[in-house]
């Protein structure tokens, strides 16, 4: 692979022809002709040319590193085209936020994933669809499913992709209007019966038949009040701590422009870029965090030891850590604490 080509070989060593070969090698790569390969080879070329610049202006060594991903043959605006399409909704579904346990006090450290067997189910991959918004409500769905007291189940996004009409499909959508249509439907069907295709074709696809299997929506809460305009710049994430320890694994939507190209490290709020209410443009889950001292705002003043979000992303498990990112805590950084939704589930 090319992350282990790397450690072998120092990137700097390699030239952009030869860190191209790998790239097709390993993402499996192919092209209709050799214009187009050439095309594509100028695009992974300027890639890695805002690579080196990003990790240039690094800090801190705990701070994200920037690198060849399967994102690297893709434009900025191809791969917010194609993969970022968080469109907030106009109206106001809810205005109900969850409130931990009086007195309760958040742990240090939190994973949902190795805390409750089955909470959190495998990384998907939404493919070439920006589906982001169905993913992150059926991945808010199968966890609530669980934390309900019901066994796990694989849910189908391709269901909302396909059949919610309020969204658009591969055009984008939000979460909570996800939610209302999941509810509308009376659940969801499970993946095995109701396949994700749109990932393959990028197309929204038609709505089919399918008999629901569980996941049946009631209601649903946002975690802390959701920004819906301005900087966004007093979100409480010492509450947003207390209710993913008290409650489970949370909907979020974040500014994930600068995420083409992260490979490791924590996501620094100057990193992120802004983390105001219209720079929102995917949604992905949180799943728990590390290094929480109990105030959010203190976290990483000295750089060292910064308090972290872990998210959990759906563009496969070749991204990132096996599909996940870290994110600093306590600066909003890329707006992870604007959007952040819980779903109540029969």
């Amino acid at each position: 692979m090319l992350k282990a080509a790397l450690l072998l070989v120092p990137a700097a060593a390699l030239t952009d022809e030869s860190l191209f070969e790998l790239f097709k090698s390993d993402y499996v790569k192919s092209y209709n002709s050799t214009e187009a390969e050439a095309e594509r080879f100028t695009i992974f070329s300027a890639n890695l040319r805002k690579t080196e610049a990003l990790n240039a202006q690094r800090v801190d060594e705990d701070d994200a590193e920037f690198g060849v991903t399967q994102f690297m043959d893709l434009t900025e605006a191809e791969f917010k085209a194609q993969y970022l399409n968080y469109v907030p909704s106009e109206q106001v579904l809810a205005e109900d936020v969850y409130a931990a346990p009086e007195g309760f006090a958040a742990p240090g450290s939190l994973d949902w994933r190795t805390k409750q067997s089955g909470v959190v189910s495998d990384v998907k991959d939404q493919g070439q669809c920006g589906s982001c918004w169905a993913f992150s409500a059926t991945e808010q769905i199968e966890s609530e499913w669980v934390l309900a007291g019901n066994d796990p189940l694989v849910f189908a996004p391709q269901q909302i992709v396909s059949c919610d009409k309020v969204d658009q499909g591969c055009n984008g959508g939000n979460t909570e209007t996800a939610y209302a249509y999941v509810e509308k439907a009376g659940g969801m069907a499970l993946e095995s019966a109701y396949p994700y295709k749109s990932g393959t074709s990028g197309n929204t696809g038609r709505c089919k038949k399918f008999e629901t299997a569980g996941g049946d929506v009631e209601s649903f809460s946002y975690v802390v009040p959701e920004c819906k305009k301005g900087k966004c710049n007093d979100q409480d994430e010492d509450k947003m701590a207390a209710a993913l320890a008290s409650h489970g694994p949370a909907s979020i939507c974040v500014n994930a422009g600068a995420w083409q190209t992260y490979t490791k490290g924590v996501m620094t709020n100057l990193q992120c870029g802004s983390h105001a209410a219209n720079a929102l443009d995917h949604c992905v889950q949180v799943v728990g965090y590390t290094g929480y001292t109990g105030d959010a705002k203190a976290c990483g003043k000295g750089l060292k030891d910064k308090c972290v979000w872990n998210v959990r992303n759906s563009w496969g498990t070749s991204w990132g850590y096996q599909g996940y990112i870290r994110v600093q805590m306590g600066k909003n950084a890329c707006g992870i604490a604007n959007d952040a939704t819980f779903a109540k589930v029969k």
